[in-house]
């Protein structure tokens, strides 16, 4: 009966330090799985921000693209009138130097 007394009792003290050991453990892992929780949440804080950055950024691209393009329109269409005004001054010179060649010849012709 001693015999089975000492070893029930090394037994349970075995068996309580493995249960010491566990709760130790198991209340590491719960420190750890709290800390990785709290570091999922500012990853999770921290994408929604980058997110809302990307969001913006892209608004102003966009912005930026349709400004691009209506000053780029303008810019066509004024180079569009530019070229008709030079085409039209073009055709005014070249009657002006007509009429006065014309002018010029009749005048020598008179003489």
């Amino acid at each position: 009966l001693e015999k089975n007394v000492g070893s029930l009792s090394a037994t349970n003290e075995f068996l309580e330090r493995q249960l010491k050991d566990s709760k130790t453990e198991v209340t590491r892992l719960k420190e750890e799985l709290e800390k990785c929780g709290k570091e999922i949440n500012d990853l999770k804080s921290e994408i929604e921000k980058g997110e809302q950055r990307l969001a913006e950024c892209e608004n102003k691209a966009e912005l930026t693209s349709r400004y691009l393009a209506d000053e780029n329109s303008k810019i066509k269409q004024q180079k569009a009138e530019i070229r008709c005004e030079l085409i039209a001054l073009k055709r005014e010179y070249a009657k002006l130097r007509d009429t006065t060649q014309t002018t010029a010849n009749e005048v020598i012709s008179l003489h």
